[in-house]
């Protein structure tokens, strides 16, 4: 194929029953099959998913196939990146799915104004209905640079929600942090504030299943998960600290970044003392030696709120328990 305008990139993992509707949906747009790429990286699935993304290679001729042993999502995002070949990369989870015809459309306004991020509308559902994404807090159709939106409310999304300019994440190189729940977090927050040309459009395009996954992930009883969610908030603390450091970013960036980070940490280290039916002291424990071993805790300094500030003395105390 030329001239590749998109590559879509859609991890799969045991999602047998979403899989078709998915990538149907990627096939229904706006957009001749070969200016675009769908990138399906099969991550070890163990139910019939490898079996449907061969199914949906042979039905249409722009998918492209890539096998792995499980790794993750994060590892599955990062081979669909480094196989993409479009001029703009966008990720997909393969239980959601997007509006027909209108990818043509984003492709459109992204390449008139030059930008390097192009975000649109969302919509979740799951059994009982859809209701719109939170709306990010700047205007339709003006490109406003990174760290004017960091600086200025911007709510750290998903990837799914925009579409990224390829060589601005081949120039900055970043990767996402394999291991990690909340992936999306760490990556969108490093990468913001790098961007010169950013765009905010109407255009609906997505549409995420939330009837088993965040939010509901709070409700469920996988102990094991809400531990690995705690452990990589750590995790995703110790990055954006670590960015601090080097990045080429302003300093009031980095303070927003710092106090921010230092509030997640907070809120994560309650967590783990307040819930006991997903925590234990033990648990607790494990948290703050994690924190420590990255010189994260005890926690100084100022926080987002004054609320969350006056805590830490009470935090940092914690570890004598």
């Amino acid at each position: 194929m030329q001239n590749i305008q998109l590559s879509i990139i859609v991890p799969v993992y045991n999602v047998e029953p979403f899989l078709r509707k998915c990538v149907h949906s990627l096939e229904q747009q706006d957009l001749a099959a070969e200016h675009y790429e769908v990138i399906l990286v099969n991550d070890g699935s163990t139910d019939h998913s490898g079996e449907i993304c061969t199914e949906l290679a042979k039905q249409y001729e722009n998918i492209k196939v890539i096998e792995q042993e499980n790794q993750g999502l994060s590892a599955a995002r990062n081979t669909g990146m480094d196989a993409a070949r479009g001029k703009y990369m966008m990720f997909v989870d393969s239980d959601d799915y997007i509006e027909t015809n209108a990818i043509g459309r984003v492709l459109e306004v992204a390449e008139r104004n030059q930008a390097e991020l192009c975000f649109f509308l969302a919509e979740a559902f799951n059994e009982h209905g859809s209701w719109p994404t939170a709306r990010q807090p700047f205007a339709y159709d003006q490109v406003y640079t990174g760290e004017y939106i960091t600086l200025h409310g911007m709510k750290v999304s998903s990837v799914w929600m925009n579409i990224y300019l390829s060589d601005f994440l081949r120039r900055i190189g970043l990767k996402f942090h394999k291991g990690l729940i909340n992936e999306d977090i760490d990556f969108n927050m490093m990468l913001y504030p790098l961007a010169h040309r950013i765009l905010f459009t109407d255009i609906l395009v997505y549409h995420y299943n939330c009837s088993f996954s965040y939010p509901s992930l709070m409700r469920n009883k996988d102990v094991a998960k809400h531990r690995q969610t705690l452990l990589s908030t750590v995790e995703i603390v110790n990055d954006i600290f670590r960015y601090c450091e080097t990045a080429p970013v302003s300093k009031a960036v980095k303070r927003l970044y710092r106090r921010r980070m230092r509030s997640l940490l907070v809120s994560s280290v309650l967590s783990a003392y307040r819930d006991h039916q997903y925590y234990d002291r033990a648990f607790l424990h494990t948290l703050l030696d994690r924190a420590r071993g990255y010189h994260l805790y005890p926690i100084w300094g100022r926080t987002e709120s004054w609320k969350t500030t006056l805590l830490l003395p009470f935090i940092n105390l914690l570890r004598f328990l």
